[in-house]
C-alpha cells in the first residue's frame, strides 16, 4: 500500500469515527428529547390526577342509594376527561416541536421503526416531514443492506412515522398519536387505581 493510500485510509477512518460519534450523540439527544416530553406529560398528568382525586372525593360523599350508579358513571367520565386532557396537552406540545427538535425526534422515531421491522421497509410520514425523514433514512441506510424507502403517500398525523414491511403484513405505527396511545391505557389504569384506592 502506498503512503498516499495509507493517508486516505487514515482520513476515511477518522471521518467515519467522527460520523459514528455524531450519530450516537444525535440519537441520544433524540431519545432524551422524547423521554423529556413523555416525563412532562406524566408530570402534567399528576397535577390533573391530584385535582381529579379531590373532585372524586367530594363526589363520593354525595353518593346515596340509587344515585350510586349515576355517580359511578360520572366518575368514569371524570377519569376519561382527565386522561384526555393529559394526552391533548402532550400531543399539543409534541406538535409544536420545530427545527432541530423535530429533526432529532423524527430521527429517533425512524430508528425505532426500522428496528421494529426486519427486512425491506417503506416509511410513511407527513408531507412537511418528507425531506427530514428521507435524510434520516439515508443516514441509517449507510450501515445496512436493507432497502428503506420513503413513500410519497403521506399520512395525516401530528408528527412521526409509520413503517410498513415489504409484504405489507406488518405495520409499525410510530406517530406521536400512536406513541401516546401506547401509554394511554396504562395511565388510565393508574387513575382508576388512585381514585378507587379509598373504596
Amino acid at each position: 500500500m502506498s503512503s498516499a493510500e495509507s493517508i486516505v485510509d487514515k482520513v476515511v477512518g477518522e471521518a467515519f469515527k467522527e460520523f459514528s460519534a455524531e450519530l450516537s450523540k444525535a440519537t441520544a439527544q433524540a431519545e432524551e428529547t422524547l423521554t423529556a416530553y413523555e416525563r412532562q406529560a406524566v408530570n402534567e398528568f399528576s397535577k390533573i390526577l391530584d385535582a381529579t382525586a379531590r373532585q372524586e372525593d367530594i363526589l363520593r360523599r354525595k353518593i346515596l342509594g340509587s344515585a350510586e350508579l349515576t355517580a359511578r358513571n360520572q366518575q368514569l367520565q371524570l377519569i376519561e376527561d382527565s386522561v384526555n386532557k393529559v394526552f391533548e396537552e402532550a400531543l399539543r406540545r409534541l406538535s409544536n416541536l420545530s427545527g432541530e427538535k423535530t429533526e432529532k425526534a423524527l430521527k429517533q422515531l425512524v430508528r425505532e421503526a426500522l428496528e421494529a421491522i426486519e427486512g425491506n421497509v417503506t416509511i410513511l410520514c407527513r408531507k412537511e416531514d418528507y425531506e427530514t425523514v428521507k435524510k434520516a433514512i439515508q443516514e441509517y441506510s449507510k450501515n445496512t443492506k436493507r432497502s428503506v424507502t420513503v413513500s410519497k403517500n403521506y399520512i395525516t398525523c401530528k408528527g412521526g412515522v409509520q413503517a410498513v414491511s415489504e409484504d405489507g403484513a406488518t405495520i409499525y405505527d410510530n406517530t406521536y398519536e400512536a406513541r401516546l396511545g401506547r401509554i394511554r391505557q396504562l395511565l388510565r389504569k393508574e387513575v382508576v387505581k388512585t381514585l378507587t384506592s379509598g373504596e
